[in-house]
């Protein structure tokens, strides 16, 4: 048995979520630390790309 899930009920949904994840609004400033000059980057599969993608921001 198949179940279909209509769309635009989906994004109605997903529309709702986020007016509510919008109207929260935590304070996130308690998790929060210390400034430091260092700044890190994650990169996620990006292949050979990466090494030169790396190479731009350390210069």
């Amino acid at each position: 048995m198949k179940k279909t899930y209509p769309r635009r009920k989906f994004i109605r949904q997903l529309a709702v979520a986020g007016a509510v994840a919008g109207a929260i609004n935590p304070n996130l400033e308690i998790f929060a630390k210390a400034k430091s000059g260092k700044v890190r980057i994650g990169m996620i599969a990006v292949g050979l790309r990466g090494q030169t993608h790396l190479a731009e921001m350390l210069k």
